[in-house]
């Protein structure tokens, strides 16, 4: 992530798909309130515009994540 032309911080995205959606996976019991917020975060840092939020928990699921970059 850059701030004013410099690095500020790193982020590692898990899986990235044909270069244009970013899928972030999570094996937890209870997913955290957080984990689409990531999502989101990498999108709008890589200026990508669909994601993808996969919980492998009781129940699986997945949210789908669109930013408008």
């Amino acid at each position: 992530m850059y701030y004013r032309g410099e690095v500020v911080r790193r982020q590692r995205i898990d899986t990235l798909v044909d270069d244009s959606l970013v899928v972030e996976l999570k094996s937890t019991v209870v997913l955290a309130a957080y984990a689409t917020r990531q999502t989101y975060n990498y999108l709008r840092a890589s200026m990508l515009e669909r994601g993808l939020t996969l919980h492998f928990g009781p129940e699986p699921r997945f949210y789908r994540v669109r930013c408008r970059n």
